[in-house]
């Protein structure tokens, strides 16, 4: 179960990994949409509350210090979900097939969160379907990518599970986390390789980057 922080607010997250050139969402990776790895992080995450309770008259402005609109985020009856206005930016995870958009917050106050775009920091005005998580929260709905660059270990900094499998992603749920150490085991639906039903720690972050991949469907 989520634990919003604070209060309810719209969570936001695009594809595209440190390096990447920002795409859109239909050149974005096929199947299963995913948290961009090896971004800096913010400490939390703000998406949306569910495509069904914004209203198709909605939109949310993003603005730039200056009070410049820069971006915007509206539904989109053809689709039926929420889009970005232009694409081709970087935020934490866009993917509007999959009804994944969301941002690295630093703050909310009373009328606004503060979000990151393109690395730069942005504000939007609160609405109704926001919400803002602890990464710790957020992690307990997302499908975790385990890959060779991330293997599990039998404890934080313990020994390495060998795996047959070339690269385990996605397919792990967290169970605990322990600063940037993350207890995972093999999600029984989406896990399917060789190393399923394993249990083990991974390292999730260091200092403020994302060091694992999130997807939100198998």
């Amino acid at each position: 179960m989520r634990n919003p922080l604070l209060f309810s607010l719209v969570f936001a997250l695009a594809v595209a990994s440190s390096g990447d050139v920002p795409q859109k969402a239909s050149e974005a990776e096929s199947g299963s949409a995913l948290i961009g790895k090896g971004q800096p992080m913010s400490n939390y995450v703000l998406s949306f509350d569910g495509n069904a309770s914004f209203s198709p008259n909605d939109t949310i402005n993003i603005i730039d210090g200056g009070g410049n609109v820069v971006n915007a985020i509206f539904f989109d009856a053809d689709c039926g979900c929420l889009v970005l206005r232009n694409e081709v930016v970087q935020v934490r995870a866009y993917n509007p097939d999959y009804g994944v958009l969301a941002f690295d917050c630093d703050s909310v106050d009373g009328r606004w969160a503060y979000i990151k775009m393109d690395g730069k920091r942005y504000m939007m005005a609160i609405h109704p379907t926001m919400k803002v998580e602890t990464w710790n929260d957020h992690l307990q709905n997302a499908i975790i990518g385990v890959g060779k660059d991330t293997p599990l270990h039998e404890s934080p900094d313990g020994k390495v599970i060998n795996c047959s499998a070339e690269d385990l992603e996605p397919g792990f749920n967290a169970i605990e986390m322990r600063g940037e150490w993350l207890l995972v085991e093999t999600d029984t639906v989406c896990g399917d390789f060789d190393c399923q039903y394993q249990r083990g720690w991974l390292k999730w972050r260091t200092a403020d980057t994302l060091l694992i991949k999130l997807y939100y469907s198998c």
